[in-house]
């Protein structure tokens, strides 16, 4: 299996994907405006028309050799994903689930050192459809390898090995902020 590290754009945030292949997880492409605000909110390039890429696994495939403190998440709604910046430089980092027991984290593909060793894309979502429609899912055995090795660990007790929640009492390990629609949407706009 290949480790691949990782940095925020200052460095002052570091770890190492463990298993970056195709054996350890999925490399996705999402079109969905959220992940697309996400990046826009962190100051990231805007990733529309392309898409942004993540690499999906669990989380404890993702290690920090420094800077773990100075990681902390957002959201656009109070129920949805969390997505989470290195607030040092404000860089896009990853994408998880509220929820730790549904053990799923997508690390931005920018943020390895070397890219190129997660290998290309296997999936698709959200991707845009004529009439403005999104399918939601491209590749149905992509998507049930992800929750494949959501179940897995939830069944292994892996799902706490996480370095984002507190294994305890299932929190984020910094307080959640949340980002308004109304700002959301001035993202998207401002883009536009």
């Amino acid at each position: 299996m290949c480790d691949a590290p990782f940095r925020c754009a200052c460095g002052a945030v570091k770890g190492v994907l463990h298993h970056a292949t195709s054996d350890g997880g999925n490399h996705v492409v999402c079109f969905c405006d959220s992940c697309r605000a996400g990046a826009l909110y962190c100051g990231e390039n805007d990733p529309a028309p392309e898409g942004l890429a993540l690499f999906q696994t669990t989380p404890d495939n993702i290690t920090f050799s420094q800077g773990q403190d100075l990681i902390a998440p957002f959201a656009f709604v109070p129920r949805n994903l969390l997505r989470w910046k290195a607030t040092c430089c404000g860089s896009f980092l990853f994408s998880t689930p509220r929820n730790p027991k549904l053990a799923r984290v997508g690390l931005y593909i920018n943020r390895p050192e070397d890219p190129s060793v997660i290998g290309p894309v296997k999936s698709r979502a959200f991707v845009p459809q004529p009439g403005g429609k999104k399918a939601k899912h491209e590749n149905l055995p992509a998507l049930l390898r992800v929750f494949g090795r959501i179940l897995a660990a939830r069944i292994s007790g892996r799902w706490r090995n996480t370095a984002l929640f507190d294994p305890q009492s299932g929190q984020p390990i910094a307080p959640v902020v949340l980002v308004s629609k109304k700002d959301k949407k001035a993202l998207l706009a401002a883009q536009s």
